[in-house]
């Protein structure tokens, strides 16, 4: 995916009174030195972006459509907060989704078997649990840009795209 920005250049400061110090310095990586934080930090963002796009490839085709389209729906409402810090991404969407069942009544309108999704869910890691609510932050970024930028948003494409699901796999599910 390409990502369209007119930025060329990106500095962030970290100070040593934030909480993301303390995780940028307990990270393991071959960068001793206090002065190569900075490639630490770049280091730590190319191997979680290569994580997510390999695991996001191992999910393809694991949810339905619909299953896919409840999850970024469910998921949506944390996607606002980005900043917010999460002890666990699996409880984290398994809240969401469960939310969105007991009080939206969500597998209804998606035509989803809930035990199933939520089987599904469960049988996840931690870490594709993350995986699985960064597609529905990158669901929820591509149609902002469709839509401040004027153009039609056809979100089941998009939702096919992310979740790795072919036009053949929408017969057989």
């Amino acid at each position: 995916m390409k990502v369209k920005s007119s930025v060329q250049s990106l500095t962030v400061h970290v100070f040593s009174d934030e909480p993301v110090w303390k995780h940028l310095k307990e990270f393991p990586a071959n960068f001793v030195d206090e002065a190569m934080l900075e490639d630490k930090a770049k280091n730590m963002i190319i191997m979680l972006n290569t994580l997510y796009q390999n695991t996001k490839t191992q999910l393809a085709k694991y949810f339905t459509i619909n299953e896919a389209a409840m999850i970024v729906e469910c998921a949506g409402e944390y996607a606002l907060v980005p900043m917010m810090r999460v002890s666990s991404y699996k409880e984290l969407l398994m809240n969401q989704v469960k939310r969105g069942i007991e009080k939206y009544n969500s597998h209804q309108k998606y035509q989803v078997d809930k035990d199933v999704l939520l089987n599904k869910l469960n049988q996840l890691t931690e870490f594709e649990c993350f995986t699985v609510i960064k597609m529905a932050d990158e669901w929820e970024r591509e149609w902002l840009e469709d839509r401040n930028s004027g153009r039609v948003s056809n979100g089941p494409e998009r939702t096919m795209k992310i979740f790795g699901i072919e036009e053949e796999d929408l017969d057989e599910k």
